[in-house]
């Protein structure tokens, strides 16, 4: 029989998840890491829908200062991650190809508007 490997989602640090939960700013880079950990979607895939660098994406996600342009992406990547979580649509990620499909569709819908 052939063997299927599906690799889960690599999934944030209890530490690094501790700590967004911990934070009550309304940030948009805290709101977006919230939602991202909710829906199981790995950093690097996130940074790569929003064209930024995983380490760019990690100090927004701590509450780190955010572009104009840049926050209007994280924010509706946000609110459409939560809308989905909510729908119940591919969300929360069951594998590493989901997580890499899901963002990839939408990155494709973001980059058209």
């Amino acid at each position: 029989f052939p063997v299927t490997i599906i690799s889960m989602p690599k999934t944030y640090s209890k530490d690094f998840i501790d700590a967004v939960n911990a934070d009550m700013s309304d940030s948009a880079g805290v709101y977006l890491a919230k939602v991202c950990v909710e829906a199981k979607l790995p950093a690097a895939f996130v940074a790569k829908t929003l064209g930024v660098s995983r380490m760019t994406l990690y100090s927004w996600f701590r509450g780190g200062e955010i572009r104009w342009r840049n926050t209007l992406l994280a924010e509706a990547l946000a609110d459409q991650i939560s809308k989905d979580l909510k729908a119940g649509v591919l969300l929360p990620a069951k594998s590493m190809q989901e997580a890499r499909r899901y963002l990839e569709n939408l990155g494709k819908t973001f980059h058209e508007e």
